[in-house]
């Protein structure tokens, strides 16, 4: 006879299921980005052009906002020609029709002719394709900049906090900051899944010392958190004895880079 799994266990294998589903996009996300997007994967020629495609999008604002201010003119100066008409039979128009007639056209007529007149200047799906293109290009070229130790090794203080953090949240991570000051010596707390760290940033140029080791390990001893230490030019040989005895998590610019590429986790 088969026994029914508990509650616990089913909501554990939920956990589970989640976090796997979790890492295989963030998986697929990563594989993505190391790959360089072309033209051709967004049906764009070889010879397209950003700054051309600026000055097409450029014109094309000019020209609908050229349209919509002869609309708005025109609409405008037959309203103020009715508040002028001084027949007893427009009161009520100008008084009660006009108003709404006028807003009308300017919340639904003037936006929708506003669509109109893109899509005359220009095919709005090619538009698509080629603003997604320059989003996955940027995307591409974010990730070659953050998988490579260059750009880890001169970030200093809150700037390696956000570059941190950011790359946190890339990963599938719940990451908050705290206060520049008063934060008890943590920097960011890293929430995934049930496992949380303090975490607690240093931009050094020298290898860190013992003492930020046994720092961010004392703010964690009354909590469940799992202390960890980031430190792009990395640790003393007494501070990485201390970070093993004391189970301090230490990464390196080489281990950010590492995990931007998502060629490394941490769990």
């Amino acid at each position: 006879m088969m026994l029914e799994p508990t509650k616990a266990e089913i909501a554990r294998r939920k956990k589970v299921a989640a976090r796997s589903a979790l890492a295989d996009a963030v998986s697929r996300s990563s594989s993505e980005k190391k790959v360089e997007p072309t033209r051709a994967d967004f049906g764009l020629p070889p010879d397209f052009d950003f700054e051309e495609f600026d000055a097409f999008l450029k014109k094309r604002e000019r020209r609908s906002l050229a349209v919509k201010l002869i609309i708005f003119a025109i609409l405008a100066a037959a309203f103020v020609f009715a508040l002028h008409d001084d027949s007893e039979e427009r009161s009520f128009l100008t008084s009660y029709l006009g108003p709404v007639a006028f807003s009308y056209v300017l919340i639904f007529v003037l936006p929708f002719a506003d669509y109109m007149l893109k899509s005359i200047y220009g095919d709005e799906a090619y538009i698509n394709d080629a603003c997604d293109f320059r989003v996955a290009f940027q995307n591409w070229k974010h990730f070659q900049t953050v998988s490579g130790e260059g750009y880890w090794r001169s970030l200093r203080g809150r700037d390696l906090e956000w570059a941190a953090a950011g790359v946190f949240r890339e990963r599938g991570w719940k990451v908050s900051t705290t206060a520049t000051t008063g934060d008890g010596g943590v920097d960011l707390v890293l929430k995934y899944a049930n496992t949380t760290f303090f975490c607690q940033c240093k931009g050094h140029v020298k290898p860190v010392s013992v003492g930020a080791v046994r720092e961010i390990a004392g703010v964690c001893a009354a909590s469940s958190a799992i202390p960890m230490l980031i430190v792009v030019n990395g640790v003393t040989g007494p501070a990485f004895k201390t970070a093993k005895e004391l189970s301090v998590v230490v990464w390196d610019r080489a281990q950010l880079a590492a995990f931007a590429r998502g060629d490394l986790a941490l769990s």
